[in-house]
Formats: C-alpha cells, sequence, structure tokens
C-alpha cells in the first residue's frame, strides 16, 4: 500500500477511536434517545479488526504488536436482555471497558505509527558495513564476514563456509528480515523441492540450539526463527 494512504488509514484509525471513547461515556449515554451500547461495541469490534489490518499492511504483524490480537475486558459477544438497560450495572461496567480498551489500544496504535511513519523505534541498525544489529530487547548482531553472532549473552561463530552462515546471512540481508524457500535453498546451492524444505529446516533448528533457543526445557532465548508455512522463514526479534 501507498505510504499516503496508508498514512490516511492511519489517521481514520486515531480518530475513530476518539470517537469511541467519547461514545462510551457511561454517564452521557443514560440521556441519550436511544440505547447506544449495541451500536459503540459493534464499532468497537470492528475497529479493533481494522487495525489489525493496518498492522498487517503496514508489515508491524510481528511479536511487538502480538497485544492488538490478545483478548481484552470487553468479549467478543455480549449478552441480551442484562444490556436492554442502559442503566443496568452490566451495561454500565461495558461501556466502561470499551472506553478503557480503547484508550489503551489508541496508546498502542500511536506507537506502531511512530515506528512505521517516523522510524522513531528502527528495528534493525547497521552498526558498521559487516554487522548487522536486530532488535531492541533481545539484541541480536551477525557479523557478515567473520561469522561471529550473539543472541542476548550467548554468542556463537558461525564459520563462512557452513551452511548455517549462509541461512542466517540470507534472512538478514532479506527485506523485513523474511526470506523465501527459494532464497534459501539458492543460497545453499540446493535444488528446489520440497525434500530440501526440510533439510532448510533441520539447518535453522541447529542454528536454534547453538543460540540456545532449543532444547525448549532448558532454553535461554526465545525462538526468533518463525516458519511461513509453504513460504519460507522471517527471523523476528524484540
Amino acid at each position: 500500500m501507498a505510504p499516503s494512504k496508508l498514512k490516511r488509514v492511519f489517521s481514520d484509525l486515531i480518530l475513530e477511536g476518539i470517537n469511541i471513547t467519547r461514545q462510551a461515556q457511561e454517564g452521557d449515554a443514560i440521556y441519550a434517545e436511544k440505547n447506544i451500547l449495541d451500536e459503540v461495541f459493534s464499532r468497537y469490534q470492528i475497529w479493533k479488526s481494522d487495525i489489525k489490518d493496518f498492522l498487517t499492511m503496514a508489515k508491524r504483524d510481528n511479536i511487538e504488536f502480538y497485544k492488538f490480537y490478545e483478548a481484552d475486558s470487553v468479549p467478543n459477544l455480549k449478552g441480551g436482555i442484562e444490556y436492554s438497560n442502559i442503566q443496568s450495572e452490566e451495561s454500565q461496567t461495558l461501556l466502561k471497558n470499551i472506553r478503557t480498551e480503547t484508550s489503551k489500544h489508541l496508546n498502542l496504535l500511536k506507537e506502531a505509527g511512530d515506528d512505521v511513519f517516523n522510524k522513531k523505534l528502527p528495528k534493525t541498525t547497521i552498526v558498521n558495513p559487516s554487522i548487522i544489529t536486530l532488535g531492541r530487547k533481545n539484541k541480536l548482531t551477525f557479523n557478515t564476514i567473520t561469522g561471529d553472532t550473539t543472541l542476548g549473552k550467548v554468542k556463537v561463530n558461525f564459520k563462512a563456509d557452513q551452511q548455517k552462515f549462509n541461512v542466517l546471512k540470507t534472512l538478514l540481508n532479506a527485506n523485513e528480515k523474511q526470506a523465501s524457500y527459494k532464497d534459501l535453498c539458492n543460497a545453499l546451492g540446493f535444488p528446489l523441492n520440497k525434500t530440501e524444505y526440510s533439510d532448510i529446516g533441520q539447518i535453522i533448528k541447529t542454528i536454534k540450539e547453538d543460540l540456545q533457543i532449543l532444547p525448549e526445557g532448558c532454553a535461554v532465548n526465545t525462538d526468533i526463527f518463525h516458519n511461513i508455512e509453504k513460504v519460507g522463514f522471517r527471523i523476528i526479534v524484540e
């Protein structure tokens, strides 16, 4: 999506969130001409879904923003008769929860906007031409010449003639740190077939073991390798 259109979508989402918080004022709702609970409840659910779509279009559907997908204090479905009276305790509580959750998601949406449009939180920093640094909380660094690699406090060297080195280099040099099976097969000199896909998965498994992501029972680091079914792999670091 064009940046200008993405900005319009972002601005519309911010405005809609503000309008929902205004409409969900418990006290004001009592004096409205009609019970507005159904309308504001529906608007909230649609708005939250639209935020997910925005994050996907902006290619920010990563770990940092998975919180948008989590359940919150507003149910996906609401009951019937107990909400028919806007003055009931159930109706007033639901309105309050909608207002609270909308305010929370507005703040998260603004953070995403800073990331997407202002580059306030850059995902990748080039320290020098040969070293790639990724993430902020659990930093990954990779030297594209020597193969020196760190993830958190774990330090490993992947020699340049190793398959693991080529897999890491291909992923980290790729756009959005995502490489297709075709890209990875080409980097490894493999023929393009499903058998080789399995071999690539095995190579990544050994990288995880080296970086102490595996075995799960005694892992030091969280998993940064995300398999995209029938597509390839992506590295995501917080």
